[in-house]
């Protein structure tokens, strides 16, 4: 019985002294995972291949970022098609166009020289100036006077200031019109295959290649190439951490007196929390006689 008593004795103090010391030297929980942390961000950096996720991915190493944003790539394209109809069709043009109509819409007036031909036989041809006129006839010159019904609508037209401002202005409404047409063929042409080739230069790519409506040039369609590429690290960085991070968090909770209980890590704070190895077996066999187990 003595004997038994020692050896109790003896145990407790070995167990005391291993307590202590743990207690000095193990780390908290939160220090455990603070190193981790720091363990699990070294171990990711030496594990991941930033050119290798670019190789895999097809993209050319170094991956730059683009230059201008989508919306900057629009404006720039934007202008450039502009430009581009603009020179196809200067202002001069419609300049010349408004010139062209002041001439062919000019009023004629009494002492303006003419020269008409009437559209009924034998087609006499009344030359000179213009003496009078009248809703019936125009006197002209020494030849006489021509029925207004002998003359041609557009010419007769002309004797009348607010019939040729009416047809100047509709004839201008449809060569202005024909001239923004124009303009905007050569926009339509050229501003999507400067967009395209911009975007593409700058690093952007179609999420849908095969897209052919206008959609095709929305920004959501669009994406960086360094975007897809920054997807992908950050993709293979979780997974690194999951897979570092579970082998160092139990090399760490373990070596440090933790047991996992359930799904949470529990410090072993007494003796006879700490498992034994097989050496131990008869002492083991003492101390849950000791406890009553």
């Amino acid at each position: 019985m003595e004997t038994s008593v020692r050896l109790f004795w003896c145990l407790m103090m070995v167990g005391l002294i291993v307590v202590g010391q743990s207690s000095v030297t193990r780390m908290t929980a939160d220090e455990i995972e603070e190193l981790a942390d720091l363990r699990v961000a070294e171990g990711v950096s030496r594990a991941l291949d930033l050119r290798a996720v670019a190789t895999g991915l097809g993209i050319s190493w170094p991956v730059v970022p683009p230059r201008y944003s989508f919306d900057e790539h629009v404006h720039r394209s934007d202008e450039y098609a502009k430009a581009r109809s603009r020179d196809a069709y200067p202002d001069s043009q419609l300049l010349a166009l408004i010139s062209e109509a002041d001439e062919k819409f000019r009023p004629i007036r009494v002492g303006d020289q003419v020269e008409i031909r009437s559209i009924r036989p034998p087609h006499r041809i009344y030359k000179g100036a213009v003496q009078r006129v009248s809703p019936d006839a125009i006197r002209i010159g020494n030849y006489g006077q021509i029925s207004t019904k002998d003359i041609d609508p557009d010419t007769l037209a002309r004797f009348s200031e607010a019939e040729c401002e009416s047809r100047k202005r509709n004839y201008l409404r449809v060569q202005r019109d024909v001239f923004a047409m124009n303009r905007k063929d050569v926009y339509e042409r050229e501003f999507p295959v400067k967009l395209k080739a911009s975007l593409l230069e700058d690093g952007y790519v179609p999420k849908d290649p095969n897209e052919r409506s206008k959609a095709f040039f929305i920004s959501v369609n669009w994406e960086a190439v360094s975007d897809r590429y920054e997807a992908a690290c950050l993709e293979k960085k979780r997974g690194l951490e999951e897979e570092l991070a579970e082998e160092i968090l139990v090399e760490l909770y373990e070596s440090n007196g933790f047991a996992l209980d359930g799904k949470r890590w529990r410090r072993l704070s007494r003796v006879h929390d700490f498992p034994l190895s097989g050496r131990h077996t008869m002492d083991r066999t003492f101390l849950e006689r000791f406890r009553g187990e």
